[in-house]
């Protein structure tokens, strides 16, 4: 009985340890102040991205294949930086 009761503590305990492991938030660098550079930024999963990264503040340099979807996305994203207190401080050609 006692070597049941015994492996049922070391079972119990090294689930425990796996567990806790299993379920930890892996560690995810800032991008504040870093420089990202992002193709496709003017639309899509990739406009998602270059907002995102502006909300952490990163730095961003967008391409895509039309510069009017470009001038749009860009135009988007500085109304709302200005709606919440933030600045223009550079724009791209």
């Amino acid at each position: 009985m006692d070597s049941v009761a015994l492996g049922l503590l070391i079972g119990s305990a090294l689930a425990a340890t796996i567990g806790s492991f299993w379920r930890r938030t892996p560690h995810i660098p800032s991008l504040a102040e870093k420089h990202l550079f992002i193709t496709g930024g003017s639309t899509g999963i990739g406009y998602s991205i270059v907002k995102s990264a502006l909300s952490q503040g990163a730095y961003v340099t967008m391409t895509g294949r039309s510069f009017s979807n470009l001038q749009g996305a860009y135009d988007s994203l500085m109304k709302e930086a200005v709606e919440h207190g933030m600045k223009e401080k550079k724009k791209w050609f």
